[in-house]
């Protein structure tokens, strides 16, 4: 009966170090995952930013009249981010909203995330999530 019940004990023990593991290995796995889409907009960007400056073409995306606006909608981590305060001839700043419909233009599929996109400075901030789990800032920059 002893026997028994320590055996018990001994499987309810490593059922539940399995399913910690597991449960911790779900989460890292969604963290790359949020970090390699991250990696994959920047890329998409800055190839976006090469074709737009040799054919003239429009960017992606719904342009951002003031930098208020994109600290507005990223408030968690604006602390967090240098934000380009520069601006084009007609005032509007050189951060644009980009849905994952338009992320189709960019080549990326199968998110559903929301970005907010500097195509000159390589500059990509995950809006819907801003963070992971773990707590790293869901941002990227090219150049300063």
């Amino acid at each position: 009966m002893v026997a028994l019940v320590i055996t018990i004990i001994v499987l309810l023990i490593l059922a539940s170090v399995s399913i910690i593991g597991a449960t911790a290995s779900k989460n890292e796995a969604k963290e790359n995952i949020a970090l390699s889409e991250l990696q994959m907009v920047q890329h998409a960007a800055l190839e976006r930013y090469t074709k737009v400056t040799l054919t003239g073409e429009k960017y992606p995306g719904t342009v951002y009249t003031t930098i208020e606006q994109v600290k507005s909608d990223v408030s968690s981590i604006a602390s967090e981010i240098t934000f380009d305060t520069k601006t084009d001839k007609e005032g509007n700043t050189n951060y644009y909203l980009v849905a994952p419909s338009e992320l189709a233009e960019l080549g990326i599929t199968n998110t559903e995330d929301t970005y907010i996109i500097n195509y000159t400075r390589g500059e990509v901030i995950n809006k819907t999530k801003q963070k992971t789990t773990e707590g790293t800032t869901l941002y990227v920059c090219a150049k300063e």
